[in-house]
């Protein structure tokens, strides 16, 4: 099976998501507004966001039990996320508690003449990222998939020699994954690590190539030995690399109807990491990633992907 490797067997049954979560506000506009303009939405509303609580949503939407590691505060907002975390059935209790922070936030316009989306970010200086001394109080025999958000380097490469000591004395290997979004010089250093390697659009034109394929082969040479690459490149699907060096491909899959496309790229890397987990090969699993992530397209967020996945299962796909 192309890109296969042993995964854990026994208690380690959790995902970890390390990385990031805040609060969203979520505006769909008729087109977007121009400068020094008013504009009236046609809806509003707010939800848990940041790459790392997306991708845990999706994964418990999938039926997967996981967990979430990243920074929160204890003001109104906070307490939104942790109702939602609840109900979501996602684990936080390992999450450290910042109760002098702010919860940072987001402001998304989506234009559905043009089905476009805009975000304004804000985040108070000085708020901090998941370091490496919370990751060590983990207990790894709990996890068997830890993915990390490229963000907040150089902990998370502290983190992942952590998880390389445990995978060098353990019999039971727990599989990473690394994301590489963020437009920043720090984020290279994650290139070398990763058994799964995921290469956002945006970082890959960052490096300078301008499709999937050429970054697959751009990189190839600088991702540890075994290590697969994966690249989605929006409409046009995704490619990836395997172990062995197979280059795979998958299509995108588009809904009939674009409804909200926020968290697109989120789900489609933890429907990845969901199919891989179960021993899919990558082709599989890429394919899945695309199929969950077009059907998240055509829904408000991401309560009735478990109900598009049922439809997968029942069509034996």
């Amino acid at each position: 099976m192309s890109g296969a490797m042993a995964l854990p067997e026994g208690d380690q049954d959790t995902f970890l998501v390390v990385g990031f979560v805040c609060y969203d506000l979520i505006f769909t506009s008729p087109h977007y507004p121009e400068e020094d303009s008013m504009v009236r939405a046609v809806d509003y509303h707010k939800r848990r966001g940041g790459n790392a609580s997306n991708s845990c949503s999706v994964l418990s939407q999938l039926g997967a039990k996981c967990e979430l590691l990243a920074p929160m505060t204890t003001d109104e907002n906070a307490q939104y996320m942790q109702d939602d975390l609840k109900a979501s059935n996602v684990a936080f209790h390992n999450c450290p508690i910042y109760p002098e922070c702010m919860t940072p936030f987001t402001s998304i316009i989506q234009s559905i003449a043009s089905g476009s989306r805009t975000i304004m970010h804000y985040r108070p200086d000085g708020f901090p990222e998941t370091n490496a001394n919370d990751f060590s109080k983990l207990n790894l025999s709990a996890y068997k998939w830890i993915h990390f958000e490229g963000r907040g380097l150089p902990e998370p490469l502290k983190m992942i020699d952590i998880i390389d000591a445990w995978n060098a004395k353990s019999k039971k290997q727990i599989p990473y994954s690394v994301e590489l979004e963020k437009r920043a010089e720090a984020t290279k250093s994650l290139i070398s690590k990763g058994d799964f390697v995921f290469v956002a659009k945006e970082f890959a034109r960052y490096l300078g190539y301008n499709d999937a394929l050429s970054a697959l082969n751009g990189l190839a040479q600088q991702v540890k030995p075994g290590a697969t690459i994966i690249v989605p490149w929006g409409e046009q699907g995704a490619m990836a690399r395997c172990s062995n060096g197979e280059i795979v491909s998958s299509k995108a899959y588009s809904p009939a109807c674009i409804v909200d496309t926020t968290g697109a790229g989120d789900t489609f890397l933890a429907a990845t990491i969901f199919y891989l987990s179960q021993n899919k090969s990558v082709a599989e699993s890429i394919d899945f990633g695309n199929r969950i992530a077009g059907a998240k397209c055509g829904m408000k967020g991401y309560s009735g992907i478990n109900d598009v996945y049922s439809q997968i299962l029942k069509g034996g796909k």
